[in-house]
C-alpha cells in the first residue's frame, strides 16, 4: 500500500537537496584554491587566478541546475589538477615555476591529465631528454599546447632548415605560438620580397640569436616591412646582413633606426657610405644620445667627428673629444630636452583648443584669449 507523502515532508526533502547542492558549491571552489595556497600563492592572489578561470563565470549562475553543474566542473577541474600537480612533481617540477605558469596562463588549471601527457610525449619525442627537462622546470605552460601542434611546429622547422632545439631551448615561449602564424613569418623573411629575403644560413643565425623576432612580431608585414624597405632603398644595405637582422627583434626599430639615420645625414653632414660602414651605430638611442650630442657639437662648432662619437663611446669619452666639461655637456642637454618639451607640449596644447567645443573657444568666449585658453589646457 502507497502512502502519500505529505507536503511538509516534500518541502523537507527539497530543502535537504538544496542544502546538498549549497555544500557542493561551497567545497568545489575550495579545493581549487586549497590547490593553488599548496602551489604557494598567497590567499588574494589565489582567489584572482579563480577569477580569470571559465569556471568562475559558470559559479555565478543563477540558476540551480546551472550552479550544480558549474560547481561539478570546479570539483571535477580540482581532481584534474591535483593530478597534474602530482604529474609535474614526478617531473621535477618546482613550486616556484608552477606557480609563476599558473599566474601568467590560468587555464593551466584547466589541462586535462591526459592532454599533458600526450604533449609530453610529443616533446620527449622531439627533444634530447635534458632539454625536455629543463625546459618543463622553467616553463612548465608549455604543457599546455597541443601534442599535435608540437609535431607542427618541429616540422614547420625542419622543412626551413632551423633548429628546433635550439629554439625550445633558448626561446621556450615559442612552442606557445600558433604553427599557422609562424610560418606566415618565416615566409615572409625569407621569400616576401618586401622582406629581408634571408638566406637559410641568416634564418638559423637569426632565430639562434633573436629569438624575439619569431616571438614579438605577429604581423610581418605591419611591424618589420616598413623597416626592411628604409634599409634597404635608403640606405642602401642588404636588410638580410648580421648587422642588420637585430633590428628586426625590436617592439619598434624604425622609430630608432630612422630618425638617427636621417639626422646623421641631413644635419650633421655625414654621408651615407659612412653610415653603411657600421650600420648598428643606428640602434642607439636617438633621443638620449645621437641628437643631443650632434647640437652639442654644432653648438661649440667644432669640426665634425667620427660616427662613434656620437653613438658608441659614453659620456666621459665624448666630452673629451669635444674638449667639454661633462657637466656643462649634461646642462646642455637637459635644457635641449626641456626646450623640446615645452615646443612639443605648445603643440598639443594647440592642437587640443584647435578641437575644444564652441564654448571653450575664444572667439565664442570674450573672457578667454588664447593664451589665457593655453593656460587652462
Amino acid at each position: 500500500m502507497l502512502v502519500p507523502i505529505h507536503h511538509g515532508w516534500r518541502r523537507s526533502l527539497t530543502s535537504l537537496a538544496q542544502i546538498g547542492r549549497r555544500a557542493i558549491l561551497a567545497k568545489a571552489p575550495g579545493d581549487l584554491q586549497d590547490l593553488l595556497l599548496d602551489v604557494g600563492f598567497p590567499a588574494e592572489s589565489a582567489q584572482r587566478v579563480l577569477e580569470k578561470l571559465p569556471l568562475a563565470s559558470r559559479h555565478g549562475a543563477t540558476r540551480d541546475a546551472d550552479r550544480v553543474k558549474a560547481a561539478q566542473d570546479a570539483a571535477n577541474a580540482a581532481s584534474d589538477f591535483s593530478r597534474v600537480l602530482q604529474l609535474l612533481r614526478s617531473w621535477n617540477v618546482q613550486r616556484e615555476a608552477l606557480r609563476a605558469a599558473i599566474a601568467r596562463h590560468p587555464e593551466l588549471l584547466e589541462v586535462k591529465v591526459e592532454d599533458i601527457q600526450a604533449t609530453a610525449q610529443a616533446l620527449q619525442a622531439s627533444l634530447p631528454r635534458d632539454v625536455f627537462g629543463d625546459l618543463l622546470k622553467k616553463f612548465p605552460e608549455v604543457l599546455m599546447v597541443d601534442g599535435s601542434a608540437v609535431m607542427e611546429l618541429q616540422e614547420l622547422f625542419s622543412s626551413w632548415g632551423l633548429p628546433f632545439e635550439e629554439a625550445a631551448r633558448r626561446a621556450p615561449r615559442l612552442l606557445l605560438r600558433v604553427p599557422e602564424e609562424l610560418s606566415k613569418l618565416l615566409h615572409f623573411l625569407r621569400e616576401d620580397p618586401l622582406g629581408p629575403q634571408l638566406s637559410g644560413e641568416q634564418m638559423a643565425y637569426a632565430v639562434k640569436n633573436y629569438p624575439m623576432l619569431l616571438l614579438g612580431t605577429l604581423d610581418a608585414k605591419k611591424q618589420l616591412a616598413p623597416l626592411v624597405q628604409f634599409l634597404r632603398h635608403f640606405l642602401g644595405v642588404d636588410p638580410g646582413s648580421p648587422e642588420c637582422l637585430g633590428f628586426y627583434a625590436w617592439p619598434d626599430a624604425l622609430a630608432v633606426v630612422e630618425p638617427t639615420a636621417r639626422f646623421l645625414v641631413e644635419d650633421c653632414g655625414y654621408s651615407l657610405e659612412e653610415l653603411r660602414e657600421d650600420v648598428r651605430l643606428l640602434g642607439y638611442s636617438f633621443e638620449a644620445r645621437v641628437l643631443p650630442r650632434g647640437r652639442y657639437v654644432q653648438h661649440l662648432g667644432v669640426a665634425r667627428l667620427p660616427l662613434k662619437a656620437l653613438t658608441a663611446i659614453d659620456d666621459n669619452q665624448f666630452c673629451h673629444m669635444v674638449g667639454s666639461r661633462k657637466e656643462e655637456y649634461l646642462a646642455f642637454m637637459f635644457d635641449l630636452r626641456r626646450a623640446s618639451r615645452r615646443k612639443g607640449g605648445a603643440e598639443t596644447a594647440a592642437v587640443r583648443l584647435c578641437h575644444a567645443p564652441f564654448w571653450a573657444d575664444w572667439t565664442c568666449n570674450p573672457l578667454m584669449s588664447p593664451l589665457s585658453a593655453l593656460r587652462w589646457l
